[in-house]
């Protein structure tokens, strides 16, 4: 396990959209997208978790609020105002970059969106 920054993070997450590049085909959010957030953050999380390879049955706008997400993501680990531009993760360094950046990716989302994946959860059972 070794603990990497944003500047790795960043990296990882460009290997994982290259080695994925369906996840930005479907482009910019639209208006009433942003209801489908809830819907997109779950996606995110099964993609990481289950090994998703396609938006197969997501609706659209679910497909672009994801896309928004890890543009977002990208963005702010850049930003050097932004919380996420100082933050630290710990990935397994064995892995290749792109299954890093899954690491880094769920990590977040355990961080931010655990209400919602756990909502969503509930709502399947």
């Amino acid at each position: 396990m070794k603990t990497v920054n944003s500047d790795h993070a960043f990296k990882a997450t460009l290997a994982f959209l290259k080695k994925n590049p369906w996840l930005i085909e479907p482009g910019k959010m639209i208006d009433g997208d942003e209801s489908s957030e809830p819907e997109a953050i779950m996606f995110i999380y099964l993609m990481v978790t289950e090994d998703v390879y396609s938006y197969d049955d997501a609706r659209p706008s679910v497909q672009r609020v994801v896309c928004q997400l890890l543009f977002d993501f990208i963005a702010k680990l850049v930003y050097l105002e932004h919380p996420l531009h100082k933050k630290l993760w710990t990935v397994d360094q064995s892995l290749p970059l792109h299954l890093q950046a899954l690491q880094i990716i769920v990590a977040e989302i355990a961080d931010i969106h655990s209400h919602n994946i756990n909502q969503n959860l509930n709502n399947f059972a």
